[in-house]
């Protein structure tokens, strides 16, 4: 079987500019094509014998497209690279390890009674659910469930979702690259107070 060496990449507020190709295509004129729009750059060149692509993206969006660069561009491609591997069935048992604050810490113990009382009631306002399930978790958490529930649409999604289900119909490898525990002590360099502000 002949692998392509070539990985499709994805990771949050990529900035890349060396020997990149932009998706768009160039206007007519002779001048370089507009950059600050561009999601999808392809990375060729210096001896590269295929092409990887790299995907500029956010988490959660309401305009998911699957255009015809971003399909050309799985199928040039045999890997998926994520920030850390979402298909690992062990990622979700690993989060959980790592998301309890240390030293028994609450999110109570942290704030003072009015601003406990003013999150707890935006949180159970916009989420349905009691701040006290939380209490021990690190305040990203908070957040996390936030962000998730706020979208400005009804019809939301991730990239990474949608990239691991193209992924997955076409029988590639999905990479990390980082763990979840890279990722989950990054919040233990934060102080506690610091992440609730």
């Amino acid at each position: 079987m002949n692998k392509k060496l070539s990985l499709l990449v994805l990771s949050v507020l990529v900035l890349f500019v060396s020997s990149c190709n932009s998706s768009k295509s160039a206007s007519k004129s002779t001048a370089a094509p507009k950059l600050e729009n561009s999601l999808l750059w392809k990375i060729s060149g210096n001896g590269i014998e295929k092409p990887s692509y790299l995907y500029g993206t956010i988490h959660l969006t309401c305009d998911y497209k699957y255009t015809d660069k971003l399909k050309k561009a799985f199928d040039e491609t045999d890997r998926l690279v994520l920030e850390i591997d979402m298909t690992d069935p062990k990622l979700q048992a690993n989060m959980m390890k790592l998301i309890f604050m240390k030293e028994g810490k609450t999110i109570q113990g942290l704030m003072n009674e009015e601003d406990y009382q003013t999150l707890s009631d935006f949180f159970k306002e916009q989420v349905g659910i009691n701040l006290k399930m939380f209490n021990t978790m690190k305040p990203f958490a908070i957040t996390a469930t936030l962000t998730s529930k706020m979208a400005v649409c009804d019809n939301g999604t991730a990239y990474e979702t949608e990239f691991m289900k193209i992924a997955k119909e076409q029988e590639e490898d999905v990479i990390g690259l980082e763990t979840i525990e890279d990722q989950m002590n990054v919040f233990d360099k934060i102080p506690y107070e610091e992440q609730l502000k």
